[in-house]
């Protein structure tokens, strides 16, 4: 491969195809991807390995995974490495952006609480562990998706996101990496600096970096008093260089400012908000434009309900085989049940049919083209909807559309009113 597409001094060779064109290429070794890379510069050319089902493009742009089994070299295959192959629907990378403290992110973030083990459903579409998930991380990357968001209480997930890390070492300094330092039960009761430094520190070491770029502070009981100790004890690790940000989640208005008012300067504060579920809107947002903080949203296709997948179907024939399903099944169930979100998704449809795109990317827009949301987390048990990611930053949605969004939420028997996770605290809806 590096014979047939380099030139000795390294650069593209005579063999170069047309901007048109794309490459797909046997370059299953990371040998020849990183030497690829180094040589031309991720910017310039787009290569993935055939083997993994990617495809690459000199102009930068990435068109949809080709289908398994389509042809070109194999596993092992000794044959031509360079094959041209007609232009696909071109999508842009997922473009990024920058947060108010300075982190750079992709407005897309893989959302990885669906390797935790206990997110497999379907085993024909199941890629939530070991090489599989590894290897979906760099479809995902490859895609623009380039900010993972983990924490230490999904199972495997860092150590998933450390291998993945560690068989691309290049693409660390392209890779942002988030996790959760989560405080339940005892935690709560009995941290101390030194417990909390362990934690950071463990989550380090499971994925192999020197620095985290964002640590974000779930604290599962705020009624038990501790949380703002352990926000500026991350403060002071962050002075010392193994954060480089420090956010929080899950955390209500009235907490949020008991921390900001010790001293701790936030970027951002993960939180649950949808179109079906609103209740950032309510406090949240108006207190991060004041302060300059991020809300990432998290929930944004409500466990994967927000999808064509489920229009006209039963809910007697939705099994509920995942975490997911099961939470914001339970939500459904507050807002109005199956025929609520079947309302939801009829009304949906036009507007995805208006831009020609799916019902998820009219969702996940949505939550995109809200007050303080520069990305949004979606979690994937597999890599199979990189090209509907793309396809989020092909249109924006215009004032009919967000009128008639709004109008669909009106339609919701029981709407929250309640802050930031109060409902799955035990207080009100």
């Amino acid at each position: 491969v590096l014979t047939t597409m380099l030139s000795s001094s390294g650069r593209l060779g005579p063999c170069r195809p047309a901007p048109s064109r794309q490459v797909i290429c046997d370059a299953s070794s990371n040998y020849v991807r990183r030497a690829v890379l180094s040589s031309i510069g991720a910017g310039s050319l787009h290569l993935i390995s055939s083997r993994s089902g990617y495809a690459a493009s000199e102009s930068g742009e990435i068109p949809s995974a080709p289908d398994e089994g389509a042809a070109g070299p194999g596993p092992g295959s000794t044959a031509a490495a360079v094959q041209e192959v007609p232009a696909r629907r071109r999508l842009q990378p997922v473009p990024r952006t920058k947060l108010k403290c300075g982190l750079e992110v992709s407005q897309i973030i893989k959302g990885c609480w669906q390797l935790d083990g206990a997110h497999r459903g379907d085993a024909q579409s199941d890629r939530t562990s070991g090489a599989d998930a590894v290897a979906d991380f760099e479809r995902f990357f490859m895609a623009g998706v380039s900010s993972l968001d983990t924490a230490d209480i999904y199972g495997p997930s860092e150590a998933l996101v450390g291998q993945f890390l560690r068989l691309n070492p290049w693409l660390r300094d392209e890779v942002q990496v988030s996790t959760k330092i989560t405080c339940m039960e005892e935690d709560m009761a009995h941290l101390s600096r030194d417990m909390l430094e362990y934690k950071v520190t463990a989550a380090m070491r499971r994925m192999g970096v020197a620095q985290l770029d964002l640590v974000q502070l779930h604290w599962e009981d705020l009624n038990v008093k501790g949380y703002v100790d352990a926000a500026k004890w991350l403060a002071d690790m962050k002075g010392r260089g193994l954060i480089n940000h420090i956010g929080l989640t899950n955390f209500d208005t009235p907490h949020m400012i008991q921390v900001l008012d010790a001293g701790v300067k936030i970027a951002s504060n993960q939180v649950q908000y949808s179109l079906l579920d609103r209740r950032a809107e309510l406090y949240m947002a108006d207190l991060c434009g004041k302060k300059g903080i991020a809300l990432l949203p998290y929930g944004v296709l409500a466990g994967g309900f927000l999808s064509s997948s489920y229009l006209g179907k039963a809910a007697g024939k939705v099994p509920v085989n995942t975490m997911s399903k099961a939470k914001y099944g339970a939500q459904l169930k507050e807002l109005g049940g199956w025929t609520y979100l079947q309302e939801v998704l009829q009304g949906l449809k036009p507007v995805a049919d208006k831009h020609g795109v799916s019902v998820s990317a009219v969702a996940i827009r949505w939550v995109l083209q809200q007050e303080c949301v520069p990305a949004a987390i979606i979690g994937a048990r597999n890599a199979s909807h990189v090209k509907d990611l793309q396809s989020v930053f092909t249109f924006e949605l215009d004032e009919d559309d967000l009128f008639a969004i709004d109008a669909l939420y009106e339609g919701a028997t029981n709407q929250p009113s309640s802050d930031i996770f109060v409902w799955e605290r035990g207080g009100a809806w």
